[in-house]
Parts: C-alpha cells; structure tokens; sequence
C-alpha cells in the first residue's frame, strides 16, 4: 500500500505575522499561513511529528500547528490509513468503516515512514538541509496522543512528546506532557478515582526526563481542535465543556509551544510548564500534595 506525505507548514516567512495571545485568551483571526511560503535565510528548524485523533484531520487543529510553525518549527501531519478521512495520491479511498478501532501500531508505522522519507529529501527539494533531524519530537491529540508517545518509546530519533488526553507514557525515559481535559470531575470523582490518577502520574512522573502532567478545568476531549470555533458546530457543555473554546486553544498552544521551546530549542519558555497566575484554569491532579 502506498503512502503519500502532506507538505509540511514551514516556519516563520517573510510577510507573516505571529499569532497574537492576549490575556483575554482571544484568537487572532487573520490569516497565519500562506501557501509554498519560501523558508528563511539558510538555518535549519526543528521537526514536529502531529497525529490527530481517530477520524480527524491535521486541518481541523490549525490553530495549534499554524502557532508552532510560526514559531520556527517545521510541522508535518500525517492522516493514518483507516482513520476515516484517508485518501491517496492517485485517488484511492482505503478507509474502513467508522466504527472499526484506531489500528495505533498503523499511525506509528507512518510516523516512521514519514521521518524516513524526509531523511532521504531529493537535492531539488525545498525541505533539503532545512530539517535539524537532531530536534525531532511528536505530539498528537487522542488515539495520536497515543502514537505520538509510541513513537518516542521506540525511534531514538524522537527526542521529546505531547500527548494531549490520551496514551500511556509510562516507562518514558525522555521529557514528556501530558495535558488532559479536566471537564467537570475535579469536583465530581470521589477521593479513590482522584487517588488512582495520582497514583499513575507518580509512575509516569517517576520515568520521564521530566515529566508534566497537566489538567485544564472546564475543559472536555476536543478542546486541542478548533471545532468550537466554528460558527456551524455546536458548543454544547457537553461537547465543548464549559472553558471558552478560544481560552482553551490559548493555553493548549502556548503550553506545547513553551514545552518544546525549552525540551527541544533549549531556549526559555514563553510561560511556565505549570499552573500559574496567568492560566488559573492549569491543575495538577497528580501532586501528591
């Protein structure tokens, strides 16, 4: 079975402008990308890996990917084969039907092959010498949270992951994130649930190099999409939760942004990686305390 790779969003160009995160946590609603956008000067960026979850695009998180490429990443998103939107090069439509489970050990075989073919650009390629295949890390959101930690565990290559709400990043030995939607249960599970989820962040938190295990109160599965920005969706409590879709995009971009910044770029964050006076909406379930 072929595949084929999406072209990747580049970084920053000439005649672009970064989103804007104000304190309000609004959205800054001009346009951030533009098609075949040249790269600039002659430096290399950083390579990001993102799996979306079971049945979405890429697309449907540009809020997300558009904000790192801005920042100097270089973003490549896969739609893995059976995912429910898959469709070839020369026309194929290979899906399964929507109810047949999320094959992960599929997306984490194309992760692979995706930062195999990109090893091996033509001379002619745009993306040649560009790639700093020395900062490589891989973030995903649902079933791709969960390849995107697979990933790490098994390609030496993959320095650093997201995963946001959902996958299992025990055993980890590399810096990990972990950022769920909080919704309505810190106030509504009884103190056993509480103390399991603490007990299964100390064992991830134990492994990590580091670890940071996050919860965004109010928040529900989607909030990483940018689904409940759209004025033809509905934004029910419970679909969208009770966080303001756009606050909730806000923190979930600066929050991977500043991870990668200090876990991959080695420069200082924008924002801590943890609760703090800014984003009173960031918990940490986990703390023993």
């Amino acid at each position: 079975m072929g595949r084929t790779l999406l072209d990747p969003l580049p970084p920053l160009s000439p005649g672009f402008r970064r989103p804007r995160d104000s304190p309000s946590g609004s959205i800054n609603p001009e346009p951030l990308l533009r098609q075949r956008a040249p790269l600039p000067g002659r430096q290399v960026f950083p390579l990001l890996l993102f799996t979306p979850g079971g049945g979405e695009l890429p697309l449907n998180y540009a809020s997300l990917i558009e904000d790192l490429a801005s920042y100097g990443y270089i973003v490549v998103g896969i739609v893995p084969a059976h995912s429910g939107s898959c469709v070839y090069s020369d026309g194929r439509i290979v899906d399964l039907p929507s109810r047949t489970p999320f094959d992960e050990s599929a997306a984490v075989a194309d992760l692979t092959f995706s930062l195999n073919e990109f090893e091996k650009l033509p001379a002619k390629s745009p993306w040649k010498n560009r790639i700093d295949f020395t900062h490589i890390g891989a973030f995903g959101h649902s079933l791709g949270g969960g390849a995107s930690l697979d990933i790490a565990k098994t390609d030496a290559r993959v320095r650093s992951a997201v995963a946001i709400d959902a996958g299992d990043p025990t055993g980890l030995a590399k810096p990990i994130l972990y950022l769920h939607a909080a919704g309505d249960q810190l106030t509504t599970l009884p103190p056993d649930a509480i103390g399991e989820i603490r007990q299964q962040t100390q064992l991830f938190l134990q492994t990590a190099r580091p670890g940071y295990d996050l919860w965004i109160k109010g928040a529900r599965h989607s909030f990483s999409t940018d689904h409940f920005m759209l004025p033809y969706l509905p934004k029910t409590i419970e679909m969208a939760g009770t966080i303001e879709p756009t606050r909730a995009i806000t923190i979930t971009r600066v929050l991977i942004r500043s991870f990668f910044d200090q876990h991959l770029k080695g420069t200082k964050p924008a924002i801590p990686i943890s609760p703090s006076p800014g984003f009173p909406e960031l918990v940490l379930v986990g703390d023993p305390k």
